[in-house]
């Protein structure tokens, strides 16, 4: 199954970060057997488990990154000769143009259209930014977990080893978090289990 990971962190992680985030809740690892070819002992089982995982995914483009001509760290106004995808937020449509070229034939902002940017409604679709920057109603984001910065992990709910174990506390914790890390980035990742 297909399930929504939101990552905290204090910068915009790259795929290396994420994971080395990602790997303690790995299935292999928890699963997996030992030196010997033993079973390993679970003692404590994880509020989720992966065995594959991909920034957005099937969740890509849930998040809404404001655009403001004014801004000085995005300089929407400009091309960039850095591109921003990568740099201040995830975009798997942009990364996958990129990669698509052997050379950037052109300019990330020719796409930004494509993401939702619309004069009216001044905002484009990305898989990662910072928090602050996004202008989402979080509660309709519908995430199954996060991971905060910290690397401690939250799920709605688990199993424990003899039955599935569900988290009331679970939204209450989330938008704490948000608050809380209001000047960190958020990167929604797609993992399989």
């Amino acid at each position: 199954m297909h399930y929504c990971i939101h990552l905290f962190t204090e910068t915009l992680p790259t795929e290396s970060k994420i994971m080395a985030i990602l790997e303690p809740f790995n299935s292999e690892t928890i699963y997996g057997v030992d030196e010997e070819g033993n079973e390993k002992e679970i003692k404590e089982y994880p509020p989720f488990t992966w065995d594959w995982w991909q920034i957005g995914g099937r969740y890509h483009g849930r998040l809404k990154l404001k655009i403001d001509e004014n801004d000085e760290v995005y300089r929407w106004r400009f091309y960039s000769k850095e591109p921003r995808e990568g740099r201040l937020f995830h975009s798997m449509l942009l990364r996958r143009i990129r990669e698509s070229f052997t050379t950037w034939q052109s300019h990330e902002e020719d796409y930004l259209g494509y993401l939702g940017y619309l004069e009216k409604d001044p905002h484009i679709r990305v898989d990662g930014a910072k928090i602050s920057d996004l202008i989402n109603d979080f509660e309709d984001l519908g995430c199954f977990g996060f991971v905060d910065i910290d690397g401690r992990a939250f799920s709605r709910e688990h199993w424990n080893g003899q039955t599935i174990v569900e988290n009331p506390e679970f939204d209450k914790q989330y938008q704490e978090k948000l608050k809380e890390r209001a000047d960190c980035f958020l990167t929604v990742i797609d993992i399989h289990d």
